[in-house]
Order: structure tokens, then sequence, then C-alpha cells
């Protein structure tokens, strides 16, 4: 009977702890979603100077662009023409095998 009282004594401090580790969580909870909203406005604020980073280099003229574009297509057209051939290269030879000669 006195283990028992004092296995209930315990709990309940337990109990008390608990709940007190709770409030802490949620006043900890609170804090970090106010520091959340706060850093959240910091980073969406537009009139920030240093929120926008200048990048080096320069874009190609139209001229080169288009002349890039006429190069990357004839590449491409070359594959696609080789890819056919090995693709007609490969029904000769699987038409081949299925039609052997009947001796």
């Amino acid at each position: 009977l006195l283990r028992r009282a004092e296995i209930a004594k315990r709990h309940r401090g337990d109990a008390a702890r608990t709940a007190e580790d709770e409030a802490a969580a949620e006043s900890e909870l609170e804090a970090e979603a106010k520091r959340f909203t706060e850093l959240a406005e910091k980073v969406e604020d537009s009139t920030d100077p240093a929120r926008c980073r200048i990048l080096g280099g320069s874009d190609p003229s139209e001229k080169e662009l288009v002349e890039r574009i006429a190069a990357v297509e004839a590449q491409l057209a070359e594959k696609e023409e080789r890819l056919l051939e090995k693709d007609l290269i490969l029904e000769d030879h699987a038409d081949g095998a299925t039609a052997a000669p009947d001796d």
C-alpha cells in the first residue's frame, strides 16, 4: 500500500513536469512562429537593395543566337538521319532473321 502511494506521488510529479514542459514548448513554438514571420517578411521585402545580386557577363546578340540555333538544328538533323539509318539496318537484320531460307 505504501509502495502504491509512492508510485502515485511520482506519477503526479511527472504529470506536473509534463504540463510545465508542454507550456514551455508552446511558448517556444510561438516565439519560433513569430521569428519565422519576421524572416519571411524580410526575405519578401522588395525594397531591400541587398536582396538582388547583379550578375556579370553579357547576353549574346540576336544574330549570334540565330547562328547557334541553326548550328544546333543542323546537328540534330544529322543525328536524326543517323538514327533512322540504324533503325533501317536493324529492321533489315530482323527481317532477314525471321525469313531464314527453308532447306
